[in-house]
């Protein structure tokens, strides 16, 4: 067994609920909030639920409820520039992964003047390097998915060359999550599923990687199975607030283990899907994720044939090259029933636009192809775009 570190600094307060205790757990970062969020938690009063529970315990809130999906880099740095003179001292994100990475890139902005793109991971590298005065950030989450609320990760959209990529820094590490499941209660079907795909790709990802070690390892096959298991129930059943909670410590679970051992070949084709063409990260990874798995499961029999037990593949007694191969099958299964299965085509892209999302699949997103237990070339991810065109 391979050494390993397992580091998260994150407090996580899971549980129904729990939201009503932001207060008391924020009050020791500062006076002064900021809340990012975006206008349909504001319009259900979510916003102003948790700025009356900070203004209980003295602490002065500002909001900001302008995140769109796929948040944009231009959008931070112009947000910042508007609050740069507020005495943040603290900020909150409430949503889903959208709003708690345009917060993380709040948390460097308004103490670093670089632009937030220049921090950006390309590679293992970038141009700036946010600093321990990055200010703190509390989370709120309303979804099941992304796992943004236990991550050093903040991914956005730059629009003026249509890249989509992630800030990799510990210090946007959230200091307390607010992971309460019964804010998941309101999402809608197509977003549930969509969310918990992600959840389930970050899984699988995290398990096949050259990066996974034993904390990783448990974390990611606990969160494939709760999401085998409980997912179709979620999308099925919204207000099934035991298939939420389970899916919500799934996405957590999911978020750790990624936070440790990174994403591989699904992420590297999808980010630039989404970069070009503004598709929702969920329904990239929808895509990308059987067609990985497809010519993958060869690479490590052993761990793939893990990945269908824990999706609860039953064909007797199989051989490990047979459950492997049934791991790709019980992925597809779950599309079907959640009703996620889709293709490139349905989105607007075309075969002469593969081209462009190779070069960035192996290029600004080379840390996570690198991540893949095989090492894709040009040629091959470009033929992986065209299976799923």
């Amino acid at each position: 067994m391979k050494g390993f570190e397992f580091w998260l600094p994150t407090r996580i307060v899971f549980g129904v609920g729990e939201v009503s205790r932001i207060g008391e757990l924020a009050v020791s970062l500062g006076k002064r909030a900021l809340i990012v969020s975006d206008k349909h938690l504001k319009e259900l009063g979510l916003v102003e639920r948790v700025e009356g529970r900070l203004r209980e315990k003295g602490v002065e809130a500002i909001e900001f409820s302008e995140v769109t999906p796929n948040p944009l880099s231009t959008m931070i740095n112009d947000t910042a520039s508007a609050m740069a003179g507020e005495g943040i001292d603290f900020v909150v994100g409430i949503g889903g992964g959208s709003s708690i990475d345009f917060a993380k890139g709040l948390a460097i902005r308004l103490t670093h003047e670089d632009d937030i793109w220049n921090y950006i991971d390309v590679g293992g590298k970038s141009v700036s390097r946010a600093t321990s005065r990055t200010l703190p950030i509390v989370v709120v989450v309303t979804t099941a998915g992304t796992g943004s609320e236990v991550t050093p990760f903040a991914v956005m959209t730059n629009p003026e060359v249509s890249e989509k990529c992630g800030i990799v820094n510990e210090n946007i590490f959230p200091r307390v999550s607010i992971v309460d499941p019964e804010l998941t209660l309101s999402v809608p079907p197509r977003l549930t599923a969509s969310t918990g795909i992600d959840a389930l790709s970050h899984a699988i990802e995290s398990f096949i990687n050259r990066q996974t070690h034993g904390y990783s390892e448990m974390a990611s096959l606990q969160a494939i199975r709760l999401v085998s298991q409980n997912l179709p129930t979620a999308v099925a059943d919204g207000r099934n607030l035991e298939a939420r909670s389970r899916m919500a410590w799934a996405a957590t679970l999911a978020g750790i283990a990624i936070s440790h051992a990174n994403t591989t070949l699904v992420h590297a084709m999808g980010h630039p899907i989404s970069g070009r063409f503004d598709v929702g990260h969920g329904e990239a990874m929808s895509m990308g994720l059987p067609a990985m798995m497809r010519h993958s499961w060869m690479l490590d029999m052993e761990k793939f044939a893990r990945i269908g037990e824990a999706m609860g593949v039953d064909v007797g007694r199989p051989s490990v090259k047979e459950a492997a191969k049934k791991s790709v099958e019980a992925v597809e299964e779950l599309l079907d029933e959640v009703d996620l299965r889709a293709r490139m085509s349905d989105y607007g892209i075309r075969e002469s636009d593969i081209d462009d999302l190779a070069r960035d699949a192996t290029g600004y997103m080379v840390g996570c192809l690198e991540s893949h237990p095989y090492r894709f070339s040009l040629e091959e991810v470009k033929e992986i775009y065209r299976e799923i065109l």
